[in-house]
């Protein structure tokens, strides 16, 4: 009986000595807490936030709030994560990632809400607004089987993680595509007009890509949508405001469930995987009947059935 006891009680022993060695060795915010830090805005783009936290939260992860007026000081943002004690801290939309640029590196920091990756030679994890390449294309084969070359125009600076992406995502699919690298607005404009003037109509297609240091909503986009319609051009976007204006279609993110991506992208950083930046994946999709009309596409009420938005609206 002495002896049963003694490997029982050296069974415990061991037990309780693995359970505070893995206590001991797991990150200090493994507690499935998470600071988010978002603009305080109201109307629509709040509604988003809320959707995007409300994901997070879903995976059972305890969401501290922290919503940043426009005055808002450094000092002011680092004392508020600070005392919400939590170590891992998911910053959304443009101005939640420049307060996070601006933390000290104790954070884990997860990004979503902005299409670019973000600078400041910090490492990032999180999810990008870029729709991933593998899913935008897979959308432009089931609606134009035709096409086999894809133009694109991006600044290497904010974008060059997406298109290395989508170099091997365009051959899997079949697809050639032809970047333009560019630095500003005017090598952009003449970029667009060198597309526009060369493209093959029979399988050439135009991707739009947002990055407004290269592209401007009130000359470029006027231009190339109206050089894409009167030479029947396919031409695709990450943005519904192109959709709405011509563009063929666009995916953008399903808000909810990317917020559900972000928090199991916390959960599995706080379990030891690697931080990385992904494309988006959750996605839903807005067409242009109007557009597809006009190319002549065979698109059933089935499928109209299926999308998300159309344009133009009933």
């Amino acid at each position: 009986m002495r002896m049963l006891m003694s490997t029982v009680g050296r069974a415990c022993l061991a037990a309780w000595l693995c359970l505070s060695l893995a206590t001991w060795i797991q990150p200090a915010w493994a507690d499935d807490s998470a600071v988010v830090i978002y603009p305080e805005v109201s109307g629509a783009y709040r509604g988003v936030f809320d959707s995007i936290i409300q994901g997070i939260e879903d995976q059972r992860i305890r969401v501290r709030r922290v919503a940043i007026s426009e005055g808002a000081s450094r000092e002011e943002i680092a004392s508020r994560v600070a005392s919400a004690g939590s170590r891992a801290i998911v910053a959304l939309g443009r101005q939640g990632v420049s307060a996070a640029l601006e933390l000290n590196s104790d954070y884990a920091v997860f990004i979503g809400g902005i299409a670019m990756q973000p600078g400041g030679g910090k490492p990032f994890g999180g999810i990008s607004l870029a729709p991933d390449p593998a899913l935008v294309f897979a959308r432009l084969r089931n609606f134009v089987p035709s096409v086999k070359r894809i133009h694109v125009v991006y600044n290497s600076r904010n974008n060059d993680w997406l298109i290395r992406n989508a170099r091997e995502d365009a051959a899997a699919a079949g697809f050639e595509l032809l970047t333009r690298d560019v630095q500003d607005l005017r090598e952009a404009a003449r970029a667009f007009q060198d597309i526009a003037s060369n493209a093959d109509t029979r399988r050439d297609a135009i991707w739009l890509i947002n990055d407004e240091t290269i592209f401007s909503e009130d000359y470029v986009l006027p231009f190339i949508l109206k050089e894409a319609w009167n030479r029947s051009i396919p031409l695709f976007s990450n943005s519904v405001a192109h959709v709405k204006r011509g563009a063929l279609f666009a995916l953008y993110p399903d808000n909810y469930a990317m917020g559900r991506s972000l928090g199991q992208i916390v959960l599995a950083h706080s379990a030891g995987s690697p931080r990385a930046m992904v494309p988006l994946r959750d996605v839903r999709i807005a067409v242009n009947l109007q557009t597809a009309s006009h190319l002549a596409l065979n698109i059933s009420y089935a499928q109209q059935r299926s999308f998300d938005l159309t344009f133009p609206t009933p």
